[in-house]
């Protein structure tokens, strides 16, 4: 005879893991074409996996202190990839809150539409060209910005990283440095795929080439030469 406790659970839990991979490409699909972060209380859902996403919601119930439905943030993600809506970081977890406090008879897509009227204009007169950035330092802090910076690159595109400056040009380089970059003892594995252009000196990470550049200020680097203009230099060698 078998548990029917047992089975309650795993069923409930396949029926999440489902709704959860549905999820998948609505938000990839905000984030790359829109430039729209959706997050659940605060926890980013972009590039992250099914387990990410559940953990996320498991999260949400502990900050309610009951519960919070899968299925129902499930149906106000895709009313909100049918907008067009302007570059913006949006709490899903929050919205769906909102929401499920509203009268029961208030069309899901009614209600994101009124609540998110004010960004549903699109991306033009929001997004001007990206802003080239560059790095002067490749430490701890260098590289959690490295991180931070291609988060950002999605959609939207408005900071790019386009090179690391460093002072000193040591044996394998590139490979030693970006092994750094790919695994940290305290933040973690690099969220991505990094690959490396030798011809080039750089590392392509999440699709971001990124040139290692050598110089004792980043002021003596000629950046036209690699095409990079007006950037923004960030001095993070401490």
């Amino acid at each position: 005879m078998r548990d029917s406790k047992v089975e309650s659970y795993l069923d409930d839990w396949s029926e999440e893991e489902e709704i959860a991979e549905s999820m998948i490409p609505l938000i990839g699909k905000l984030y790359r074409d829109y430039g729209v972060v959706t997050t659940i209380y605060g926890h980013s859902l972009v590039r992250g996996s099914t387990i990410d996403i559940l953990k996320a919601h498991r999260s949400a119930r502990r900050i309610l202190h009951g519960q919070f439905s899968i299925v129902s943030s499930h149906r106000i993600l895709q009313a909100v990839s049918r907008l067009n809506l302007a570059p913006t970081r949006l709490d899903i977890g929050k919205l769906t809150t909102k929401y499920e406090h509203e009268n029961d008879d208030v069309d899901v897509n009614s209600f994101v539409g009124d609540e998110l009227a004010g960004i549903n204009t699109g991306q033009q007169g929001y997004l001007g060209e990206s802003r080239d950035v560059v790095l002067y330092g490749f430490g701890r802090i260098g590289r959690m910005l490295t991180r931070i910076l291609i988060e950002l690159s999605g959609g939207s595109d408005s900071w790019r990283l386009r090179a690391v400056v460093v002072q000193q040009k040591q044996e394998d380089d590139l490979i030693k440095r970006t092994d750094l970059l790919r695994r940290d003892s305290v933040h973690g594995p690099f969220k991505g795929t990094i690959t490396l252009d030798a011809v080039e000196n750089a590392f392509v990470a999440n699709g971001n080439m990124i040139r290692l550049l050598y110089a004792e200020v980043p002021g003596d680097v000629d950046y036209t030469k690699y095409g990079i203009k007006d950037a923004i230099v960030v001095d993070n060698t401490g």
